[in-house]
């Protein structure tokens, strides 16, 4: 138990830079559609709805 690593994610460096360069380039499309469906998953996990 002592010798766990800590629940971090590993981060995707070369994606980050990625995703960094398409901002500053303002060619950054979000996806509206999957950020609602995300939050109704949260909502239903949270509430105990299956």
């Amino acid at each position: 138990m002592l010798n766990q690593k800590p629940a971090t994610p590993d981060l995707d460096l070369s994606r980050v830079d990625s995703i960094r360069a398409k901002l500053d380039d303002d060619d950054y499309i979000v996806n509206t559609r999957q950020i609602a469906d995300k939050i109704i998953d949260l909502e239903l996990a949270l509430s105990g709805a299956s």
